[in-house]
């Protein structure tokens, strides 16, 4: 066919490009249906989620030039402030290590004069202060003592009679009450023998050592070997020498030697301490020994002597 044969058959001009006519309508129809989707659905997930991340980095945008402005100021008054420090005063120099010692040494012995002082006044205090009670008062409380004591004895002893009467007198009114299964008057050959009844319980005889005395007492135990044995024995015992006349020598006890004492670990430490030079410089060390010379030389207690005792 003629080139205008075909450009008739197309719809194009003679000597223009022929147009596809399927893929132009195919895209006529993809606009329409994603236009009348956009109107019916609203935007895609796609624009949605481009819309949200445009509007996302503005709003970052300006958070970062905000932070940025706020960086440049500080810059500046950090720039604006002097960089050097002023010289220290001499009055703000600390001290040195001997200055310190110096003042700490000082400070120490003041305060170990002061204890000193207050210790001397102390025991001025305690040797001069007069005693709770004199002399007289504390006889007078022993007497006072005494006295109560007889007098508290007394009541005992006068109370404890008048229980031991009252018992007697019950004991007698029950026992001169006749019982029920005996008769008012006892027979005339009853009357000399005891009344059991005021024989107390435990001075009595029982069934057994009333049967042992009878059994031993009888003529066949006596004749027997084991009761001429038990004379013999009884016999011994009678004859030999008692033992409170009996000679003992002395016992004679040997001498209990104590070991040394074991020292506990802080005293361990506390020995080495005090063995050293300067420790023995110190002036607490001469106080120590000053006061351990005067415990040394005050009279011991077992020497002394007191006033006797009334």
């Amino acid at each position: 066919a003629s080139p205008s044969a075909q450009a008739a058959s197309t719809g194009c001009a003679p000597g223009a490009e022929p147009v596809d006519f399927k893929a132009h309508h195919k895209v006529q129809i993809n606009s329409r249906i994603k236009s009348v989707l956009s109107e019916c659905t609203g935007a895609s997930f796609k624009d949605r989620a481009n819309a949200a991340s445009k509007e996302y980095r503005k709003r970052t945008k300006l958070v970062e030039d905000h932070q940025k402005r706020l960086i440049e100021e500080a810059l500046a008054r950090a720039k604006a402030k002097p960089t050097n420090s002023p010289f220290r005063d001499k009055s703000l120099t600390p001290a040195s290590m001997e200055e310190r010692y110096r003042v700490n040494s000082e400070l120490r012995k003041e305060k170990e004069r002061a204890f000193a002082q207050e210790a001397a006044e102390t025991k001025q205090r305690l040797d001069t202060r007069k005693p709770i009670f004199d002399l007289s008062e504390v006889e007078a409380a022993f007497k006072e003592c005494k006295r109560r004591q007889v007098a508290h004895r007394k009541e005992l002893r006068e109370d404890e009679e008048r229980q031991w009467e009252h018992i007697r007198h019950l004991q007698q009114k029950v026992i001169d009450r006749p019982l029920l299964v005996e008769n008012y008057h006892r027979p005339e050959h009853m009357r000399s023998l005891p009344e059991l009844r005021l024989v107390p319980n435990h001075s009595k005889e029982t069934v057994m050592e009333t049967q042992i005395l009878n059994g031993v007492e009888h003529k066949d135990f006596l004749e027997s070997a084991w009761g001429k044995e038990v004379e013999s024995i009884r016999e011994r015992q009678n004859s030999r020498t008692p033992l409170s006349k009996i000679a003992y020598p002395p016992k004679v006890f040997p001498p209990k030697v104590s070991g040394p004492r074991a020292l506990m670990p802080i005293e361990v430490q506390m020995h080495a301490v005090t063995h050293q030079a300067w420790f023995q410089k110190s002036d607490w060390a001469e106080k120590v020994r000053e006061i351990r010379q005067r415990m040394d030389d005050r009279p011991k207690l077992h020497e002394i002597s007191y006033p006797p005792k009334h």
